[in-house]
């Protein structure tokens, strides 16, 4: 994977988080659980690196674009097709076999290769983009089948394991983020500042990811969804988005001169979150909570989730392994811990075998996804009926960093530097590096 040349040390400590406390099972898949891990001075922080994003995977897909230049790994380096000034190659259908990446376009005999796949859009000679060369015109479009095809600028790069393809997209962090402020916001309703607000945000939150990745040794690859940060491609892109990275161009936020991890959410419900309480992170004092009455009256700010006794045993099904001898049925849920602040720290679940606690934001990720009405938060109350439970609480999301609602109603009377200093307080924003050019 792609190295950005971090300096590879840390400046503070981390502290422990996600531990199980005796007799309790906590369900938490390791974390990067500490906001100060990976800081480094912001003057360290290279110019736009390049991103490489998990955007899909699939056994077959089809890569199409206006004209599409071709490289392949090989051995400590990439042997590039050269494309001719008259080539008209647009598409190739892409095939895993095995461990092999296989393509073909129409009228040529398939190839296959045991590195990864490289494409991208070029005009003039062929030149890889993603390697400081020529700018790449993109953008290259990932097509599944099924009506599932989403567009992205840069690179796409494809390699293949146990017969699946991995895609991810190579792309300069600038360029990303004018997708994922239009991702994360409704930039056709959202105010200019609240953008700005977002785009400083979300280019801090992947700087710091940056930095704790090359520190433990981990793989600089990100997701394209909410488990990172939300990143749709072209197709979610927005001028006045992309006007508001633009306009804020390198900034990031600091506190004491370093990075933290500036966590955001759709609406806090009347009060932001300590990164302390949520996540088991070192307390600083941009992430340890506000009063927000900002996002009162916004559409999550309230809600009300009814679950049949059924739909609870199958969105928990997931924690059965944990438990000796499993369950095969839940007699009630209840909150059995809650933060100072209020929010749900542990939800005990009560079976015919006995009883388990989970850690709140790990029972909110079960009952929160792929449903119309899920759990949005872990501030809620539970009550009982005879056919199930009905949870209702405030807000969306884990409730830590900026409240993405309230920065939308204070962005219509005030600057982005004001929304953030808002939500975290005691933070600066600082330059860390010039605008870079064009789209890559």
């Amino acid at each position: 994977m792609r190295r950005h040349g971090f300096a590879a040390f840390l400046l503070f400590a981390a502290s422990g988080c996600g531990q199980e406390r005796a007799s309790r099972f906590s369900f938490e898949a390791a974390a990067e659980n500490t906001s100060w891990i990976g800081s480094v001075a912001v003057n360290q922080v290279p110019a736009g690196p390049v991103l490489e994003i998990r955007v899909a995977a699939a056994h077959t897909l089809e890569l199409r674009g206006a004209r599409l230049a071709r490289w392949r790994a090989g051995e400590g380096e990439v042997r590039r097709f050269t494309l001719h000034a008259t080539s008209t190659l647009t598409s190739l259908r892409v095939i895993a076999r095995d461990d092999h990446v296989c393509w073909t376009s129409p009228g040529e005999v398939e190839q296959c290769e045991s590195g990864p796949l490289e494409v991208a859009c070029a005009s003039g000679v062929a030149t890889d983009g993603s390697r400081g060369g020529a700018a790449v015109a993109g953008p290259v479009t990932v097509d599944l089948g099924k009506g599932s095809s989403t567009s992205y600028r840069g690179v796409i790069r494809v390699h293949a394991a146990q017969g699946v393809l991995a895609v991810t997209n190579l792309v300069s962090l600038e360029v990303y983020l004018e997708s994922v402020v239009a991702s994360e916001l409704s930039a056709s309703v959202a105010s200019l500042e609240a953008l700005k607000a977002q785009a400083v945000a979300a280019r801090t939150f992947v700087l710091h990811g940056i930095q704790a990745r090359e520190i433990r040794g981990q793989p600089v690859e990100f997701a394209a969804d909410q488990s990172f940060q939300v990143y749709g491609g072209v197709e979610k892109e927005h001028p006045k988005a992309s006007q508001a990275v633009r306009e804020t161009v390198g900034e990031v936020l600091t506190f004491r001169e370093r990075l933290f991890r500036t966590y955001f959410h759709s609406t806090c419900g009347g009060k932001t979150a300590s990164g302390a309480e949520i996540f088991g992170e070192a307390p600083i004092e941009p992430l340890g909570g506000v009063e927000c009455s900002d996002c009162d009256g916004a559409r999550y700010s309230r809600w009300s989730s009814a679950w049949s006794w059924a739909e609870l045993l199958s969105a928990l099904r997931p924690l059965d392994a944990r438990i000796p001898g499993g369950f095969e049925r839940i007699d009630s849920i209840e909150v059995a811990d809650r933060e100072p602040a209020g929010r749900a720290r542990y939800v005990r679940v009560q079976h015919p075998g006995g009883s388990f606690e989970v850690l709140a934001v790990r029972f909110r990720a079960l009952l929160g996804a792929r449903r119309e009405n899920p759990v949005r938060s872990t501030l809620l109350a539970i009550s009982r009926r005879e056919e199930g439970l009905v949870f209702e609480g405030r807000g969306w999301g884990h409730g830590v960093g900026l409240c993405q609602a309230g920065a939308q109603a204070k962005g219509e009377r005030m600057d982005y530097r004001a929304v953030l200093r808002s939500y975290y307080p005691g933070s600066v924003v600082e330059k860390a590096y010039a605008a870079s050019s064009g789209h890559e």
